[in-house]
């Protein structure tokens, strides 16, 4: 019986092992404590990167949204001087045409009337 009682005494005592189980749970309770802080600190660094993030997208947004507003009105206004040559040039032709068919219509007259080339020669 001897050696059970040195067993025993070898042994930690129930209060020592609740006493290391409660310095393990603080340690724990620290541990997750500086982690949380961690966390939420990475947390609020993020939520403020994605806001200046979000703030320079949008001031990106409207210089491209202003860009391309001037493009586009720039070419509708070189486009629209365009057609209106190129309408004046149509009509110009146009009237050339008719120029052309008018003398075109008077030599044959010329050609094919008897009393307009009797009177020419």
């Amino acid at each position: 019986m001897s050696q059970d009682s040195d067993d025993l005494t070898t042994q930690p005592t129930a209060t020592a092992l609740m006493e290391r189980v409660g310095e393990v749970e603080v340690r724990l309770a620290r541990d997750i404590g500086a982690l949380a802080a961690r966390l939420d600190d990475q947390t609020a660094r993020s939520e403020a990167q994605t806001t200046r993030l979000e703030a320079q997208f949008s001031v990106l947004r409207e210089e491209i949204v202003n860009i391309v507003r001037g493009q586009i009105s720039s070419l509708r206004e070189e486009m629209i001087k365009g057609f209106y040559k190129l309408n004046s040039r149509v009509l110009s032709l146009a009237e050339d045409m008719l120029d052309i068919k008018a003398n075109e219509r008077e030599i044959l007259k010329r050609l094919f009337d008897p009393e307009i080339t009797e009177k020419t020669s």
